[in-house]
């Protein structure tokens, strides 16, 4: 078996959260830019200091979903997938920020 890189291990992230049928539509490069923009909003919520309070997988789950239907819409983009993503968990609609 040859050791996963580093585009491998974060489409296999988001693959573990969402069912492979809804990667069907995408080629592989696009698959790959929607696991490492999963991978680094993830990192960038886990580190940014917001309370999840046990909702790790339904975050997960809202960003994986989201950046899907990014895609979907024609988005290819690591940065701006992963930016909406974010975007989308902090705006209160998965997790709500630390009070002030």
């Amino acid at each position: 078996m040859f050791p996963l890189g580093e585009k491998d291990r974060s489409a296999l992230a988001m693959r573990q959260t969402i069912s492979d049928e809804k990667f069907a539509p995408f080629d592989t490069k696009t698959a790959d830019a929607m696991g490492t923009a999963f991978e680094e909003a993830w990192q960038a919520i886990s580190i940014s200091g917001v309370e999840i309070d046990g909702a790790a997988d339904r975050v997960r789950e809202a960003l994986a979903l989201r950046i899907i239907t990014t895609a979907q819409a024609g988005e290819r983009s690591v940065e701006l997938l992963r930016d909406d993503a974010i975007a989308y968990a902090m705006n209160g609609l998965v997790i709500r920020p630390p009070p002030a």
